[in-house]
């Protein structure tokens, strides 16, 4: 019996991506990196235009753009910038493998940086809408249910190793937080806070630069108290249903890489060809630990 995993096997055409695509990467030495960085949404947007960021962890952070595009005269202008004048950047010449080379994109975090420019992708799935919110994707389903102070929208992550990961997060209003006695002001201020587009249906990043927005428009990524959110992995009740869990989400992202990323990688989910059992002896395992244990034998 085979069984497919959700782990990728990905072969780049990497002529294809440099032809088509150039890419920077920037780094902060700052505490706390990149993360939750207004500029790298400011990089998307109109001042500079990139297809996608990429921000998984630690200092570096990249953005890629659609040739054609004067690579010296963009990174000139990025260190130009006041938003990013502590930041050092470089190109990055994207390759399949990683080399000694300092400046290079490669690897699970190339292909992840091509997934989040789905965002700039138009989906044939109209119940979606891609983001590409602070270097993450974010899929955010169309309108549905009755709580109108939350949206329960998913994250689409690629690992280092490949395993491609569903996750969801939980925006909500930040008229319905304000409201909230147990959220803690200072704290809610540094949060990265995103307006509700109607018409296209996504989110984008409130920058410092814009008017004061409507609360009730206004989302911060945020749990509600005691409330965990989830969505079934998979869900057969019906064809909304399965589109709408962690399974059916996955199945449209590889359908998308499929429709608007296969001139630069080749994609297939990898297979297990014998299932691993354990017979286990005891019917009792207290901990997480004592299956780890019994896993590594």
């Amino acid at each position: 019996m085979k069984i497919k995993t959700n782990t990728l096997e990905i072969e780049f055409n990497i002529d294809a991506i440099e032809r088509d695509f150039a890419f920077i990467r920037l780094k902060r030495d700052a505490k706390g990196g990149w993360k939750g960085a207004y500029q790298l949404d400011r990089l998307i947007g109109d001042d500079y235009k990139a297809d996608a960021v990429l921000y998984a962890y630690s200092s570096y952070a990249y953005a890629m753009f659609r040739r054609p595009v004067d690579t010296y005269e963009l990174i000139s202008r990025i260190r130009k910038d006041e938003d990013f004048s502590e930041d050092a950047v470089i190109e990055a010449k994207p390759r399949a493998l990683r080399t000694e080379s300092d400046g290079c994109i490669c690897e699970a975090w190339l292909a992840r940086i091509l997934i989040n420019s789905l965002a700039s992708s138009r989906s044939r799935y109209k119940e979606f809408h891609y983001c590409n919110l602070t270097g993450t994707l974010l899929i955010v389903p169309s309108p549905g249910g009755k709580n109108k102070d939350y949206i329960d929208a998913f994250e689409v992550a690629l690992d280092r190793d490949y395993l491609l990961n569903v996750e969801v997060k939980r925006h909500r209003t930040l008229y319905s937080i304000q409201n909230d006695p147990k959220v803690n002001r200072s704290a809610l201020n540094r949060k990265p806070k995103y307006v509700l587009h109607e018409g296209t249906g996504t989110l984008r990043r409130l920058l410092p630069r814009d008017p004061k927005p409507d609360p009730k428009r206004t989302y911060i990524r945020m749990g509600l108290n005691s409330k965990r959110a989830h969505v079934h992995f998979i869900d057969f009740s019906s064809c909304t249903a399965y589109d709408r869990s962690r399974a059916g989400v996955l199945h449209h992202v590889l359908d998308s890489i499929q429709e608007h990323l296969s001139e630069y990688m080749s994609v297939k989910l990898r297979v297990l060809d014998r299932p691993h059992t354990i017979e286990l002896r005891e019917t009792i395992l207290k901990k997480p630990e004592h299956l780890r244990s019994r896993l590594d034998g």
